[in-house]
């Protein structure tokens, strides 16, 4: 295992796509992928941007759904109101899919 300083931790949790504060409406965001996903951006989603989208917004719970059969990666994002927005995970970057995830709630981008 390598030593990270928690220096370093923070900077990755703060900075980078995702480190971004979602809007208070977001209640919910669930993430379904097949359990060995040839779905390149959806994995590392959950590698690279979730971690930083769980940091900045801890009030939202995150829902991973790996079902054992075949269903195309997609994202619902439960609202205060009730309401689902659906995002199928078509694109190549996991950059791309959190992107296309703050456009879908309205999310503004704070850190880079």
């Amino acid at each position: 295992m390598t030593k990270v300083s928690l220096q370093k931790l923070l900077q990755k949790l703060t900075t980078g796509v995702g480190a971004t504060e979602l809007p208070k409406t977001v209640r919910q965001i669930t993430l379904t992928l097949q359990k060995h996903s040839s779905s390149y951006s959806a994995r590392y989603f959950i590698r690279q941007n979730l971690p930083r989208l769980q940091y900045q917004n801890p009030e939202v719970t995150f829902v991973i759904n790996r079902p054992a059969e075949y269903q195309s990666p997609k994202m619902e994002v439960l609202l205060a109101d009730g309401t689902t927005k659906e995002l199928k995970i078509t694109q190549p970057s996991s950059d791309a899919v959190c992107k296309d995830l703050l456009r879908l709630v309205g999310a503004e981008k704070q850190a880079v």
